[in-house]
């Protein structure tokens, strides 16, 4: 990733700007396909880890979380590999199992963890946990507990940025709608970025899987539920828009208008309360020739080069909050965003898998960290039409000139210094030979 701005996707050159989370979907679904392939690559990576003195996230089991039902059906099971795996706190232990399974299985085939010696797709009733969407049932009446899955098959598999976690993308595509531009949509992490695209590996593996007819079913019926609730999303702006007018017309004023008001302005008197109570940590200052002075305060300053460890946005914009533990113990040390610090603090129960299996709590002391600034940051204040790429071409070549300008003048040094050996030498001669002459007048 570039750790100066928007980074690119090498396979489809698509933009982004964070790291995006594993696919705890993806994970199960390699560890369906081949149990035992699956635990052996699973060793070898904890001993590659134990060489380098870092470790990757743990790998993490999709559980069943409840069954979903659908009008004037049966009820439809989501399945999954868990319960052999249930007492395991490490991935050796992990491992372990996982390869007494295909001991007792018949040739390693699927269906050797705990209730996935019974799941079978080609039936067209149970789904795979790691198959099925984590959407909540939004669009019926719940079946037993509130936060019950739907029950429909990812036929269309996105995942969220932030956690990982897989949805039917007409499913992602209602959520989002609903959350709105920058809202918070899913479910697990409350993550605003948009989901992933249709992970197209998945997807075939899913056609392959279950029955034609199964899928078609599943899909159509998400279709419907995003034609409904996009149809009910349009009456509800609507309603809102409507009542919005008609309390403008009532108070004579333009729609919003003292709302706005009065909310920017309380804001904004927070806001200044809160600057000037930090206003020393929270901002850096440069002085360039003694002439000009250079102010970078947290609220736009960019972290270039570090990373949150939550939502993955890289580099941080804004405050930056580091902890104080983790900078010490931890390979990769630990940083927040300001969203995401938040985020920490109103929800404390929410998902948070961190990118680099830091061993971070919520124990530890976080801190704001001051702005640092570089070259770079001077630059781009200074020349605020130049791309980073053209000031780092600058900077290349400045280096470069530099370094050109060092070799000459040390060429240069060289030179001087042979060419004073020389004349030493030149000097040295000529008193050998003046000194010559004067023994040989002598015994003339």
């Amino acid at each position: 990733m570039s750790h100066l701005g928007e980074s690119h996707c090498a396979l489809c050159r698509a933009p982004f700007n964070a790291l995006p989370a594993l696919s705890r979907a993806l994970e199960n679904h390699h560890l369906w396909c081949d149990v035992g392939a699956f635990a052996e690559r699973l060793e070898q990576n904890r001993a590659e880890e134990v060489e380098r003195g870092h470790k990757s996230p743990t790998f993490a089991r999709c559980d069943a979380a409840s069954v979903g039902r659908h009008a004037g059906e049966d009820a439809m099971t989501i399945v999954d590999f868990g319960q052999a795996l249930d007492a395991m706190e490490s991935d050796e232990a992990i491992s372990s199992a996982m390869k007494e399974a295909v001991e007792r299985g018949k040739d390693g085939a699927r269906g050797t963890l705990g209730r996935c010696e019974t799941f079978d797709p080609s039936l067209g009733r149970d789904v795979a946990a790691f198959h099925a969407c984590a959407c909540l049932n939004h669009s019926r009446e719940p079946v037993g507990d509130i936060g019950a899955f739907c029950g429909e098959i990812a036929s269309r598999p996105v995942v969220c940025q932030q956690c990982g976690t897989l949805y039917e993308r007409a499913h992602a595509d209602v959520l989002t709608a609903r959350a709105g531009v920058g809202g918070e949509w899913c479910v697990a992490c409350g993550a605003t970025r948009e989901p992933t695209r249709v992970i197209l590996a998945l997807k075939e593996d899913v056609e392959a899987t279950y029955p034609k007819a199964f899928i078609e079913a599943s899909r159509k019926r998400c279709d419907e539920t995003l034609a409904r609730s996009l149809v009910a999303l349009e009456r509800e702006i609507e309603r809102k828009e409507a009542e919005e007018r008609r309390l403008a017309e009532e108070r004579g004023v333009e729609m919003n208008a003292t709302a706005t008001v009065a909310c920017g302005d309380g804001e904004d008197e927070e806001l200044s309360e809160n600057e000037n109570d930090d206003s020393e940590s929270a901002r850096s200052t440069v002085e360039i020739g003694g002439a000009t002075t250079l102010v970078f305060n947290h609220e736009t300053f960019t972290h270039y080069g570090v990373g949150c460890d939550f939502c993955g946005v890289y580099p941080i914009v804004g405050p930056r909050y580091q902890c104080e533990e983790c900078a010490t113990e931890e390979f990769m040390g630990f940083d927040l965003c300001s969203k995401c610090m938040q985020n920490v603090f109103e929800h404390p129960n929410r998902k948070r898998d961190y990118r680099f299996a830091q061993n971070h709590t919520d124990a530890h002391k976080m801190v704001l960290v001051r702005p640092r600034p570089t070259l770079i940051h001077v630059m781009k204040s200074l020349h605020p039409e130049l791309s980073h790429a053209q000031i780092m071409q600058w900077l290349e070549s400045q280096q470069r000139a530099t370094r050109e300008a060092e070799a000459a003048e040390a060429a240069e040094a060289a030179e001087r210094e042979e060419a004073a050996e020389e004349d030493v030498d030149l000097a040295l001669e000529a008193d050998i030979e003046s000194s010559d002459l004067a023994d040989d007048e002598r015994s003339s």
